[in-house]
């Protein structure tokens, strides 16, 4: 979620957005692998545990998503103000 915020900006590699969201997505299927089958899509994970009837573990799917996402929001909230900071600091220091 973080690079998708970060991908959208004027400033930046947007050009290198896919390769970048890409990437993101490629490394959490590796990491992912052993520890959850790398599942990353809430629906494809609670189908066939409903079917199953076992949907011990299916709050992950809805919770951590949720969580990454504000987390992702206040991280790019913090970067850009501190980016703001340092332009101000740039500025005034040019003056």
């Amino acid at each position: 979620m973080l690079v998708s915020l970060l991908m959208k900006e004027e400033i930046g590699y947007k050009t290198f957005g896919g390769i970048a969201i890409g990437g993101v997505i490629t490394m959490a299927g590796i990491v992912g692998m052993n520890i959850s089958g790398a599942s990353m899509n809430p629906a494809r994970s609670f189908g066939p545990a409903l079917v199953a009837g076992n949907l011990s573990f299916s709050w992950i799917y809805w919770i951590a998503p949720t969580i990454g996402s504000l987390v992702a929001v206040y991280a790019f909230k913090l970067i850009k103000s501190t980016e703001a900071v340092q332009t101000t600091r740039n500025e005034s220091s040019d003056r």
